[in-house]
């Protein structure tokens, strides 16, 4: 402008015809430019507007693609849990993880698994009596009331309760809940019945969510019949449902690469209902915040590439919707969209200031000379703020002559020698701060430092560094660089002081504590070697190529895979104490011999350790019987622990070994002994019996008759008229006769307490019958009997749950402080169950544990089981009352 301005002064003098055609060709020169980049950079947006919303389209299928197959195998799972139809009712809580854990291992991102039977509304209370047996604390069939907290659920015609749950620690309060008390639920339940498919429920608030996350459920119906005879609708045949929950914004999460799809914005969304749509998660540019919705200000460009895709998920529409963040527009914007538009203005410009600049010499000799002055000031001030880079620098810095001579220090250095740059200008560095900075002579180049390396910078151009003890434990690392000239000769050295006293003495403690760590691991009493478990870790990576997906099936079906597999086992490093445990003189000598050390009996027992490898863990512990060198048998826990930092490729994994062989052969001889003494409880069981069964047979055969004998004579006595009616003979003689027959009923009693006639005679249900009315007579106690109509079985399988019966039935009157006790009896597919459960004040599980033995009369009913190929389980806990299950094998 002040051109323009210096021109329009010289009016005619100037070159060029006149103003106005100067204006015109100013103006041209400028606007031209301008459309023509105008248009240029919009074409060129547009195109790369389109290169981008392809990107994201690919993008957009990738994400979609995965959420279909992770939502694809949930299904294929559920299809696959058809296989427990048939068993539900026999199986328990422990038999329903057992057979779903292997689902939900395979399926992280799955919440839990449940099954939710059918529950006819006259059957509530015999399946609330099965929850209690089952000892879940959620004993009754509930329901959510309005501020989210359960209650017990109303009455209705069938309830469709959460029976059983896995994983089940932390949910147990989701056992009873009733699906059917909800709307959203109960509408999935009821589509899931009719069609006989696997639906997805709407978005709903898990019951036991303390978050903002949303849920759904699959519902996954499971039928009584496939082909019913008695031709009754497939909605009256339910027997339950199979249920899997699954929280929304962790699928979500498990779906996405972060470090992919961080410059994108996802939002899940319900659509089944187009006038209400329902969002049920949201990942916005790597944040997976719970409930928020699409922001409405989005600008023009971002709403443009805006992608829907829709799912189908168990009968349900769900819509994925992407839109781009601010840094993947940025990220893919490309600078030839802007270089091309500003190279082409800046030509056309750079030509009409051309034009301008060839007005005239004077002008462009001003020019010239004001570009110098600004030139020359500029430079001043690059000077004063270099000075003050220099000077402000947070490391040492001093600038050297090539005679080694002080020229400027920055004050970081002033400081560090306690000298000011004017002070030290012109004095040799060594004599200032070197190791001769307290002598008082001055001697120049004589006097260089031990180990100063600006010397050596001087004479070979080259950086050196080196490091400087200063007092105090302090270190400061120097970086001496040559300073050449714009010839290229060496003028000077700039020396670099960094304080790295922090580093110096960290490194200090990382040496102290490495000479730790050998000491420890060379010195411990404990086997300590180190290992390479990566070429295991690759096998094993390779088995899931092959179809491969339970690893301990894998090798128990394959057991020469095991040796394979242990052959890419290395052995690094051993302590002393490993050297002594396997009678090794040197390490080499136990690291060649590893295979000896894994002994016949090694491989078998290393398949879960594998399998846990395989599955990613760092962490292991088992029993392992390892062989000594000279080939004896040693029993040991071993422990292995991947180091941190090569949890990927498990290349340095810590191995521990503590020897239990004593313990073992301690163990070995305890169970001997516990043999010998259960074959003598066994045998004191049928010495009893037995003196049981002759007893009663002395006292029928003896007493009995002697009785019923004296019986009759008195009562031929009484009948015969000798005496008068009533004389006191006549009335002693009356006495007696009534003593005599209770005398004969309660031999009778004894008979049938030692050797139920019954039992013999009529089977286990009227002996159990016959009891209980006996105990309650005898004890005030009420005894309900359950028995199903039984058929005959062998009577030492009788006798032997007999008295399970009569024992429990002793203990709850002398211990219990019951007022009822119910006996159930019947068969269970091969199965024939006995239950006592009373209502007394329980007893601590450890008080009839098997390992503890208990008292003789439970040791007797163990025994009595075992002898008949059965099994004894006692279920209490304080103030809830004893249940005795006895189960006999048919």
């Amino acid at each position: 402008m002040e051109i323009l301005k210096k021109n329009n002064l010289k009016g005619n003098n100037s070159s060029f015809p006149g103003r106005k055609k100067f204006i015109v060709v100013v103006v041209c020169g400028f606007l031209l430019p301008a459309l023509l980049s105008g248009g240029i950079y919009l074409l060129l947006h547009a195109n790369e507007m389109r290169r981008q919303r392809a990107d994201l389209q690919y993008r957009a299928s990738v994400v979609t693609g995965n959420l279909e197959h992770v939502l694809e195998h949930c299904l294929h799972t559920f299809r696959f849990l058809e296989g427990w139809r048939g068993v539900t009712d026999h199986f328990g809580s422990l038999h329903f993880n057992d057979f779903l854990r292997p689902f939900l291992a395979r399926n992280c991102f799955l919440d839990g698994l449940a099954w939710a039977p059918r529950v006819p509304g006259p059957e509530r209370e015999g399946f609330e009596q099965r929850l209690r047996r089952e000892a879940f604390p959620g004993d009754q069939i509930k329901e959510l009331d309005k501020t989210g907290n359960f209650r017990r659920a109303g009455e209705r015609a069938e309830y469709f309760p959460v029976f059983f749950l896995t994983p089940y620690t932390g949910r147990e309060a989701a056992v009873g809940f009733d699906l059917a008390s909800e709307p959203v639920r109960r509408e999935a339940l009821a589509k899931a019945r009719e069609t006989g498919k696997i639906v997805a429920s709407g978005a709903i608030r898990h019951v036991l969510e303390r978050g903002d996350q949303r849920a759904f459920l699959l519902f996954s119906p499971l039928y009584l019949d496939e082909n019913p005879a008695d031709g009754k609708p497939q909605a009256e045949r339910i027997e339950g449902f199979f249920l899997g929950v699954f929280r929304a914004g962790d699928l979500l999460a498990h779906v996405l690469n972060k470090a992919t799809h961080s410059d994108l914005s996802i939002f899940l969304y319900d659509v089944t209902d187009p006038g209400r749509p329902r969002l049920l998660a949201s990942d916005r540019c790597g944040h997976c915040p719970a409930d928020v919705p699409p922001d409405p200000s989005l600008d023009f460009f971002r709403d443009r590439m805006r992608i829907s895709h829709e799912i189908e998920v168990g009968t349900r529409t769900w819509r994925v919707m992407y839109l781009p963040c601010g840094n993947f527009m940025a990220a893919r914007q490309s600078l030839f969209v802007w270089l091309v538009p500003g190279g082409v203005f800046l030509f056309g410009s750079l030509l009409v200031g051309h034009v301008v600049l060839l007005r005239g010499k004077n002008d462009r000799i001003a020019t010239h000379v004001a570009a110098l002055t600004r030139t020359e000031k500029d430079l001043r001030c690059l000077q004063e703020e270099l000075q003050r880079i220099f000077d402000s620098a947070p490391f040492f810095l001093a600038s050297l002559d090539k005679d080694m001579r002080v020229l400027r220090l920055n004050r970081a250095m002033e400081r560090l020698v306690g000298l000011d740059s004017e002070t030290a200008r012109g004095g040799y560095c060594y004599d200032l701060w070197g190791q001769y900075a307290d002598d008082g002579a001055r001697k120049g180049k004589e006097r260089i430092c031990d180990v100063c390396k600006a010397r050596d910078a001087l004479i070979d151009g080259e950086n050196h560094t080196y490091l400087r003890l200063l007092p105090g434990d302090r270190f400061i690392e120097v970086v001496t660089a040559p300073v050449r000239d714009e010839q290229g000769e060496i003028i000077g050295a700039l020396e670099v002081g960094y304080d790295v006293s922090e580093r110096e003495r960290t490194a200090r403690a990382l040496r102290e504590s490495e000479a730790n760590y050998r000491t420890l691991f060379e010195n411990s009493p404990c086997v300590i070697a180190v290992a390479d478990f990566s070429g295991i870790k690759d096998y094993l990576g390779v088995l899931p190529g092959k179809a491969v997906a339970d690893y301990e099936g894998f090798f128990r079906e394959n057991p020469g895979e095991i040796n394979a597999c242990l052959s890419r086992l290395a052995i690094s490093e051993v302590n002393q104490a490993a050297l002594q445990m396997f009678g090794a003189a040197a390490r080499q000598e136990m690291i060649d011999g590893l295979s000896l050390i894994i002994g016949p009996k090694t491989p078998a027992m290393t398949v879960a350790a594998l399998a846990a490898i395989g599955g990613g863990h760092t962490s292991f512990e088992q029993e392992i019987i390892l062989n000594h060198l000279s080939g004896t048998e040693l029993y040991g826990i071993m422990r292995w622990n991947v180091v941190p930092g090569f949890e990927e490729n498990y290349q340095r994994v810590i191995i521990s070994y503590n020897d239990i062989t004593a313990r073992k052969l301690a163990e070995s001889r305890l169970a001997q002994k516990k043999t010998r003494l259960r074959h003598l409880s066994r045998r004191l069981v049928e010495m009893e019996e037995d003196n049981r069964k002759q007893i009663a047979r002395e006292l029928h055969d003896k007493l009995g008759q002697q009785l019923t004998a004296l019986n009759i004579n008195l009562s031929i006595l009484e009948k015969s008229g000798l005496l008068a009616p009533d004389s006191s003979l006549a009335t002693r003689l009356s006495d007696s006769i009534t003593l005599l027959e209770e005398m004969t009923g309660q031999v009778r009693d004894i008979m049938a307490e030692l050797r139920p006639p019954i039992l013999d005679d009529y089977g286990l249900g009227a002996a159990l019958r016959w009891y209980g009315e006996l105990f309650s007579r005898r004890t005030g106690i009420d005894v309900k009997v359950f028995v199903q109509d039984l058929p005959r079985f062998p009577i030492v399988m009788e006798m032997a749950l007999f008295r399970v019966a009569q024992e429990s039935l002793t203990n709850v009157a002398k211990y219990s402080e019951a007022k009822e006790v119910e006996i159930h009896c019947h068969v269970a597919g091969k199965i024939l169950l006995l239950e006592i459960t009373d209502n007394g004040r329980g007893v601590v599980a450890s008080d009839v544990d098997e390992n503890n033995g208990g008292g003789m009369g439970i040791i007797s009913m163990r025994e009595r089981m075992k002898a008949v190929g059965g099994s004894l389980r006692f279920d209490s806990r304080p103030g809830r009352g004893v249940s005795v299950l006895a189960e006999v094998k048919l």
